[in-house]
């Protein structure tokens, strides 16, 4: 029985390649992972390549399919009035587009005057965003503070630092004093 050495033999020169050694025949579980993924990477660019194509033709056939779906009663009604089917389609045909060219006008003004204002609505948004966050601004703010007083008063091995918290009057309710209600604010 022979022993057959995995390792190549040691060489003096580390980067020098060794004759007869290929790094991709040591290891053929790596190649198949590695194949595999490029055949995967592939195959997924295949089905993109193949729906934008598809999707030119596709489509249009499923909108004609809908539209033929929703028009089919309009038409049987009309049919059975004794028009012919080529007639009675395109009567429905145009009163669907004359309806949707109607709706859309419309539509058109209120979208365009809210396209107008849109970025004053923005702005004001952002003002009242900006409203709301200003305390949790100013929280983040007393908190870095207190850290960082904390931090240098633990370097100079000093007497830690003094916060100054700002008290509203206390609530008054029913007409007697509300001792202990103290609601800080940090300035």
């Amino acid at each position: 029985m022979t022993i057959v050495n995995p390792l190549p033999p040691a060489s003096t020169d580390a980067d020098a390649p060794v004759a007869g050694h290929d790094p991709i025949q040591r290891d053929p579980i790596q190649l198949a992972i590695w194949r595999n993924r490029f055949l995967a990477g592939i195959f997924v660019l295949l089905l993109l390549a193949i729906g934008a194509i598809a999707a030119r033709v596709v489509l249009p056939i499923m909108v004609a399919l809908l539209f033929s779906l929703m028009l089919a009663p309009a038409v049987r009604f009309l049919t059975t009035w004794r028009m012919p089917r080529s007639l009675a389609s395109l009567i429905v045909l145009g009163v669907a587009i004359a309806a949707g060219g109607l709706l859309l006008n419309a539509l058109a003004r209120p979208a365009i005057d809210w396209f107008a204002q849109a970025p004053k609505v923005i702005e004001q948004v952002a003002h009242q965003m900006h409203s709301l966050w200003r305390p949790l601004a100013d929280a983040s703010k007393a908190t870095e503070k207190i850290t960082h007083s904390r931090r240098a008063s633990v370097h100079r091995d000093s007497i830690p630092a003094v916060v100054r918290v700002r008290t509203r009057p206390a609530a008054v309710s029913a007409g007697e004093d509300a001792p202990g209600r103290l609601v800080p604010s940090v300035a």
